[in-house]
């Protein structure tokens, strides 16, 4: 067996105590020998907390561990006679991972080896662009595979490997990276801000600073004009460019001429461009994208978005009569066109509403019109319509045509014409097909059947040409589902709730056949147009088990159309191993169960479920009531890097005994006690399950879930700074492993103020402004985490708002007041007049004896000491009793 992550102290003064026993290394009985010695830094000093492991070559997978002293010494005690190799990792460096590995040896006896860290170097990436060799600021640039090797005192070759070192292009176009000194770097990678990636060879990292100059190749341009349907320029819209490749986007915004341009290497790219038109008073929002095109040179594409129209739509019922009132929903995109522009890229165009969605048309006019606006020669995403008669039925994309005024008709019944007179033909678009069912006409009685299913069917029901027919429907068990109703000739809508849908129902006349004209053998003709049924459902599964005196509380749930429900517990019957509710527990008129029991073991119960026309159904539930339960539901979230606790709790006594059914994330543990502990290494969405053992019985297993978040930045917002005030925050974190290494990733800091590596801001800001900040902070696993604030620098202000009155001949002072402005502060009179008798110092202070009655008003003026000066000016008003 290995002995993995085990860990001596242990003090090398001429012998060396190793397991106890007073003897050299080489000595060590039982077929154990050590690795032992130190590791120093580059400059020769120790270097404490590095880690060593020595790797068996049989099981690489495996090694022995530990780390070194302050002093910088280490021993690992190894099995003898085994061939291994030596790493040696500096991992909570700063400037990076250095990993260091020897070459194989073979453990024949102890060995001593002091080691040396490699040095670091500097390397100077200065990046150019191709024309004219202008300073590329901004671009990324990654020093691959950083390597260099050095020599152990007991002669072992190691190889030194740093993980990838990263800087990003100041406005000199140029940035420093740390690598190994004396080794090499395989490739050098920059990423320009427009996205492409140049990879340029390795070489040699010579100690101290060295410098390579990077020149990108000479790009090309991607230009164009973005216009509206009018023609006219379109000036502010997003313009995005991307690189189909990579995947790299870079986004410009057009100038007022409409215009854009990008600067780039060959590849093929891709472009799209957003912004609003309004159209008869409706704002919308345009899509202009393009297909992927190969950049073998300058190009120019033409963003053009196509006419945008009145779509007309008609919806018209089986009668072919216009059906008003009607709701008509048109989903996003409202419309969408191709067409290729100048320079031969096929373009794209959509229209949606400017929430992103599609637009609805509440109610039809008299003609059963709506209009949409839409793109010509587009097609629409598919739509609704839901009539004045309750259903709602789908239709498919609407064709918008290639005339001014493109028109289409839907119809909610199947059989409409095309057009109307005059209009531009349009497809017809059935909603559904018609269905012709013949319904007996019979004296008013209730047939006999079975439970129907509740749902709704809606009639559209012709009579004769004399005018009239009264009919009812007859629901099986006698119910009437609906009032009398009169449907004129011609066709009227009759709506008849609760119908059943797989079943056969009955129109019946008030009286014979005879009272509906044209009736042949007392039989009627009408177009059934039926809904999805909904069923009443009681879904599957047992409601979570209580526990033994615990209190209890879960609620049963039901589906359908007949709510509210009603809830009712069957009788027990024992003779079926139905015996109820366990004592103590009971169901309400509304589902829900609740109580406390004792009563440890298996309850079979039924409930019965009522809708509000009558229906119902039951279903059988059981309870095992446990002697020992989990009583947490829940745990809180957890952090990669960070320490994270938690217990699970449960109505077990004593010193019960908790166990995992299924695992916790990498990095936790659960102790007997029920505490779950460590610190978890990956994020992720994590489920575990759990156990308590008490007395030899074990609760029902309990499951989990567990989300362990990345590292990321807690501080949401910072405060105001006021111009030359003292300013002090200090900026957290969620998660990582100490310690937390802070800095500002992206733009800058206002004039005065300073950031800690520890996170904290702190200075006296000298420029009034707003000061967007990228901050990043970095942990020692390497996690990395950024979130962009603002810091806001108000001007100086007066804060005194307003002054007290004062009575003639009293004495009167009164302290002015401000915030911000750099010391020493000036006051003075700008305007107005102070009440005689009463001055204003430079200090602020308004002081005196007021001779005169009266209000008076006036304009303080405060001037700062900073270069130029800062001025804020307050009015103000004194009243005299």
């Amino acid at each position: 067996m290995f002995k993995r992550a085990r860990t001596l102290c242990l003090t090398l003064v001429g012998a060396v105590l190793l397991l106890g026993l007073t003897a050299a290394p080489g000595e060590a009985d039982q077929g154990e020998v050590a690795i032992y010695g130190y590791v120093l830094d580059a400059s020769g000093a120790p270097a404490p907390n590095v880690s060593i492991k020595v790797h068996p070559v049989a099981e690489p997978n495996h090694y022995y561990f530990t780390r070194t002293a302050a002093d910088g010494s280490f021993v690992v005690p190894v099995p003898q006679f085994i061939d291994v190799y030596l790493e040696i990792s500096n991992e909570t460096e700063a400037a990076g991972v250095i990993s260091s590995a020897s070459q194989q040896f073979q453990t024949s006896s102890s060995r001593y080896e002091v080691f040396s860290l490699p040095a670091r170097a500097t390397l100077v990436a200065t990046v150019t662009t191709g024309a004219g060799g202008l300073p590329a600021s901004g671009a990324l640039v990654r020093a691959t595979d950083p390597t260099s090797s050095s020599l152990s005192s007991g002669g072992l070759q190691f190889t030194n490997t740093r993980k990838t070192s990263v800087c990003t292009t100041t406005s000199t176009g140029s940035c420093d990276m740390s690598v190994l000194a004396n080794g090499t770097v395989s490739a050098l990678q920059v990423v320009p801000t427009s996205g492409y990636q140049v990879t340029f060879p390795g070489g040699p990292t010579p100690a101290g600073t060295s410098t390579r100059v990077l020149v990108l190749p000479a790009d090309h341009e991607i230009t164009g004009v973005v216009s509206t349907d009018d023609g006219g320029a379109a000036a502010g819209v997003a313009v995005e460019l991307t690189n189909s490749r990579t995947g790299a986007t870079v986004t410009t915004t057009t100038d007022a001429a409409g215009g854009y341009t990008f600067h780039v290497v060959p590849d093929p790219y891709r472009v799209r461009a957003t912004g609003t038109v309004d159209h008869g008073g409706t704002s919308l929002r345009y899509e202009l994208r393009t297909a992927t095109f190969d950049l073998d040179r300058s190009r120019s594409v033409a963003l053009a978005l196509p006419a945008v129209t009145q779509l007309h739509v008609l919806v018209r019922d089986d009668l072919d009569q216009p059906v008003p009132g009607a709701r008509v929903d048109l989903g996003a995109p409202l419309s969408s066109s191709a067409r290729t522009s100048a320079d031969g890229v096929a373009v794209t165009g959509e229209l949606r509403s400017s929430s992103g969605n599609g637009l609805t048309c509440a109610a039809t006019d008299a003609a059963g019109g709506c209009e949409f606006p839409v793109l010509l020669g587009g097609t629409t995403a598919a739509g609704s319509v839901i009539p004045p008669f309750g259903y709602q039925i789908s239709f498919p994309g609407l064709a918008a045509g290639s005339g001014a005024d493109p028109q289409q008709v839907v119809a909610v019944g199947g059989r409409a014409s095309a057009a109307s007179a005059g209009s531009t033909a349009g497809t017809v678009i059935a909603l559904t097909d018609s269905r012709f069912t013949r319904l007996e006409v019979r004296p008013f009685s209730a047939p006999a059947g079975v439970d129907p299913v509740v749902g709704r069917v809606d009639y559209r029901v012709r009579a004769g040409s004399d005018g009239l027919a009264e009919l009812r429907l007859v629901l099986p068990q006698g119910r009437v589902a609906n009032a009398l109703m009169r449907v004129a000739s011609g066709g009227q809508l009759v709506q008849l709730p609760n119908a059943p849908t797989d079943q056969p129902s009955v129109l019946v006349a008030d009286g014979s056949a005879a009272d509906v004209d044209g009736v042949v053998d007392g039989w009627v003709t009408a177009n059934v147009v039926p809904v999805v049924r909904q069923d009443l459902v009681l879904p599957g599964g047992n409601p979570p088990a209580p526990g033994k005196g615990v209190a209890y509380s879960a609620q049963l749930v039901a589906s359908g159309p007949g709510q509210p429900f009603t809830w009712s517990l069957e009788p027990a019957q024992p003779g079926a191993g139905i015996d109820g509710l366990p004592t103590g527990l009971s169901l309400s008129p509304s589902g829900l169960i609740s109580g406390t029991t004792t009563a440890v073991g298996d309850h079979r119960f039924v409930v019965r479920v009522t809708d509000q026309f009558g229906y119902s159904t039951t279903r059988e539930y059981l309870f095992t009531v446990a002697a020992v339960v989990v009583l947490t539901r829940t745990v809180p979230d957890a952090y990669v890097g960070t320490v994270y606790s938690a217990t699970l709790k449960s109505n077990a006594t004593g010193f019960p005994s908790w166990k995992l059914a299924e695992p916790l994330p990498p990095g936790l543990k659960l102790a007997n006690n029920g505490t779950i502990s460590g610190t978890p290494t990956s994020a992720g969405s994590y489920r575990f399950a759990a156990y308590v053992v008490s007395g030899g019985v074990s609760s029902p297993v309990a499951y989990f879930d567990l989300v362990v978040g990345p590292m990321d930045i807690a501080t949401v917002t910072l405060p105001d700074a006021p111009v030359w005030s003292a300013y002090s925050q200090k900026l957290t974190a969620h998660g990582g492993k100490a310690t937390l290494v802070w800095s500002v990733a992206g733009g800058t800091l206002p004039p005065g103020v300073v950031m800690s590596s520890a996170g904290a801001l702190s200075g006296k800001p000298t420029a009034v402004g707003s000061y967007p900040v990228t901050f990043k902070v970095k942990d020692a696993l390497g996690q990395v985490a950024t979130k962009s604030l603002v810091i806001t620098v108000t001007p100086m202000t007066i804060t005194t708002s307003s002054l007290p009155s004062v009575k003639k001949g009293a004495y009167y002072s009164q302290l002015l007041t401000a915030s911000g402005g750099k010391a020493t502060l000036a006051w003075s009179l700008a305007s107005g007049t102070l009440p005689p008798g009463l001055t204003l110092s430079s200090a602020g202070r308004i002081t005196g004896y007021p001779k005169t009655p009266g209000t008076w008003t006036f304009t303080v003026r405060l001037l700062d000491a900073s270069t130029p000066k800062n001025q804020a000016t307050r009015t103000l008003s004194i009243t005299v009793l």
